[in-house]
């Protein structure tokens, strides 16, 4: 974060559902504008208010298709040209990591949502984005990818 307020020309806004996690972000010089949101009930932006969107290790914990696809349609309602989401997409190592940890240390979590890249490429199509890039973190290690999604025309 630090960096991306050092190369920041305009304030950065961070939003979060947990007041506690905004409030733990370090301040400095950089201009930062907190907000605490629950996305599903809509962001309190204009349309077309950012320039770019980055949406991390939140769409992994939304098991419902179309509470995704309306997810992903409010952060490109606010954004002007781009997003970049991470989503999680089925991995048999990550499966197995996963049980495995289960097993050992009794792990409780709740799985991660998969999301199948054809379920993100619908969602951006109808509400004219495309999907310009999508990309593992950890080629078959990992579940986890970055996709760059842009406004079409």
């Amino acid at each position: 974060m630090s960096r991306l307020r050092a190369v920041a020309v305009r304030p950065l806004v961070v939003a979060d559902v947990s007041v506690k996690r905004l409030l733990a972000l370090r301040t400095t010089a950089a201009p930062l504008l907190r907000v605490c949101v629950d996305i599903e009930r809509g962001l309190p932006f204009r349309s077309r208010a950012f320039d770019a969107l980055v949406n991390f290790r939140y769409l992994h914990h939304i098991g419902d298709s179309k509470r995704r696809s309306m997810i992903l349609a409010e952060l490109m309602r606010v954004s002007r040209r781009y997003v970049v989401v991470s989503y999680y997409q089925g991995s048999n190592l990550h499966a197995l990591f996963r049980t495995l940890h289960t097993a050992t240390r009794g792990d409780r979590r709740p799985r991660p949502a998969m999301m199948d890249w054809r379920e993100l490429e619908a969602s951006c199509h109808l509400v004219g984005w495309r999907v310009v890039l999508d990309r593992r973190v950890l080629p078959w290690v990992h579940a986890q990818r970055v996709a760059l999604l842009e406004r079409v025309g």
